[in-house]
């Protein structure tokens, strides 16, 4: 199985393979973890921001070594009508789109932006006709499993075609903090409603990938389910059960840059 792991804002791909270590170790054997970087450069972190929140106290500036420059997505922002708007994400498409053509992945793992990002990479691959670039190339195959780690549902002005209608035949699995004050639960929600085939696990900390051995077996064993063709759903939490997912109605949050 090869999986591609997608970042998050203010981090890189080789501060995620770090972070994630112990992911990798488990896997070992079974799934091969492609850790790529954004392609837009945040020159200089904003001083107020505490790095440590979003898992990137690692990052330097753009002009330390690369493997500690932050990077992005995309950026949101406020525009001229007072309306949010998203900027580099076409480009980010347009970087990643050759390695989807020849790599193939199996799936995809993305935490906080690039959870948000993984999620419309996943419903492009089922409805390549949203991005003209992938409904004219070569039809990439669907991701067989996504997971979602602090994810939320990117719903700026160009991605509204993206969610007109519930998702199906797409496993996929929201990992959420129950104290994660930057994607918060009711921030995940819209998320978890866009895909029909949703499962939800929480853990007790915030805004990052739990690792403990319960984790990281779980995870595993979940994958493991969907690679054999068999209910992921059965497969038990890392707390013994599993948690189904709420499709209750909320609003979406969408502040700060993510």
């Amino acid at each position: 199985m090869r999986i591609l792991c997608l970042h998050g804002y203010l981090q890189n791909g080789a501060i995620v393979s770090r972070k994630w270590g112990a992911l990798r170790r488990e896997l070992a054997g079974f799934a091969e973890l492609d850790f790529v970087d954004a392609p837009h450069i945040i020159a200089k972190p904003d001083s107020s921001t505490d790095l440590s929140s979003f898992g990137a106290e690692d990052v330097g500036s753009s002009d330390d070594d690369p493997s500690s420059v932050p990077r992005s997505w995309w950026d949101a922002r406020d525009g001229p009508s007072g309306r949010r708007e998203i900027h580099g994400y076409t480009e980010s498409l347009a970087y990643l789109h050759p390695m989807l053509i020849k790599n193939k992945y199996d799936a995809v793992i993305g935490f906080s932006q690039g959870a948000a990002m993984a999620a419309l990479l996943t419903v492009l691959l089922h409805r390549p006709e949203l991005e003209v670039s992938f409904a004219q190339g070569e039809r990439i195959p669907p991701f067989k499993a996504s997971i979602f780690i602090s994810g939320f549902k990117a719903a700026y002005y160009h991605q509204e075609p993206y969610w007109t209608s519930v998702l199906t035949g797409a496993p996929t699995l929201n990992i959420l903090g129950k104290n994660d004050w930057i994607v918060t639960a009711d921030r995940s929600q819209p998320l978890i409603d866009a895909f029909e085939a949703s499962r939800v696990e929480y853990h007790e900390g915030s805004h990052f990938l739990p690792l403990k051995a319960s984790w990281k077996r779980f995870v595993h064993q979940w994958l493991k389910a969907i690679q054999a063709g068999e209910p992921s759903d059965s497969v038990p939490g890392p707390s013994g059960s599993s948690q189904a997912a709420s499709r209750e109605a909320s609003v979406p949050l969408e502040g700060g840059k993510l």
